[in-house]
């Protein structure tokens, strides 16, 4: 899903709905996960990271970013935020 973000914002023929919901998909798909694991000290350091990376993304999502903008906005490296979403 990431990927697929990625490169409709790099598309040339970018389509901003089409990058809003697959945004919006990404969150709910978080958003998913994140309800499913009991909450812990940990958890919540999880569920903090992805919301403020869902955030970022659903700020800026008509506009070009990075993955390493998108992990900065959780405060982690792109390596790390590819783990997370896995």
């Amino acid at each position: 899903m990431v990927r697929q973000i990625y490169e409709e914002m790099h598309s040339e023929t970018r389509n901003p709905l089409r990058l809003l919901s697959q945004a919006v998909s990404l969150c709910a798909q978080l958003g998913d996960h994140v309800q499913q694991n009991p909450s812990d000290r940990a958890k919540e350091w999880f569920r903090t990271t992805l919301w403020k990376m869902t955030g970022f993304i659903q700020q800026h999502y008509d506009t070009k970013i990075t993955l390493e903008d998108v992990a900065a906005s959780g405060g982690r490296v792109p390596k790390q935020m590819l783990r997370i979403v896995q």
